[in-house]
């Protein structure tokens, strides 16, 4: 069964192919005017109409183009990756505009695929793309999950005396978990 995108696309398609058939016509007429004012203009009305039919059909195409599931998706993702893969309800809405309307079910089919998780904060809903948040390697403990800094000397927790091993963390930027790169004195 089509849903409304795929109607609106069947629909712009069938307005620009009969807007070539208006061209052909045009073309037709104009090949076989002989030099006859009324063929030639039924050519022109024919190739004119045509041109306008077929241009609101391709603008037509491009709009339900832009609204499809598949461009809202993609808007997001990106949208996601450029902000550290941690975006608002209200920034995604912000960024789509009129095509927000479209967003509620793009987002519901991230979140059951596992490629997000939606979590409510400060009064807003957050949309977590952990493949797409920074990762930073620091030095953990394996008992007691201290975390130090790569670049230090130590082998051993200063908390428990545990052996620290390099691992790879996943930081959200707006949680409160933020990283500075600068040096401590």
């Amino acid at each position: 069964m089509l849903n409304g995108d795929e109607m609106n696309r069947g629909a712009a398609a069938a307005i620009v192919g009969a807007g070539v058939i208006f061209i052909l016509f045009g073309l037709l007429f104009l090949v076989g005017s002989a030099g006859q004012v009324r063929r030639i203009a039924t050519a022109g009305v024919c190739l004119v109409s045509g041109a306008l039919v077929t241009g609101f059909g391709v603008r037509r195409f491009k709009e339900a183009e832009a609204r499809s599931p598949e461009r809202i998706r993609a808007e997001i993702l990106d949208l996601a990756k450029r902000e550290d893969g941690e975006i608002s309800r209200a920034e995604i809405f912000s960024v789509l505009g009129k095509k927000s309307h479209a967003a509620d079910p793009v987002l519901d089919a991230l979140v059951l695929e596992g490629i997000c998780s939606r979590m409510p904060r400060d009064g807003a809903f957050y949309f977590t793309f952990p493949d797409l948040q920074p990762r930073l390697t620091v030095l953990r403990c394996d008992y007691c999950s201290t975390e130090q800094d790569i670049s230090s000397d130590l082998e051993r927790c200063p908390g428990c005396g545990g052996p620290l091993s390099p691992q790879v963390v996943i930081r959200s930027l707006s949680d409160g978990s933020i990283f500075s790169m600068d040096e401590e004195d």
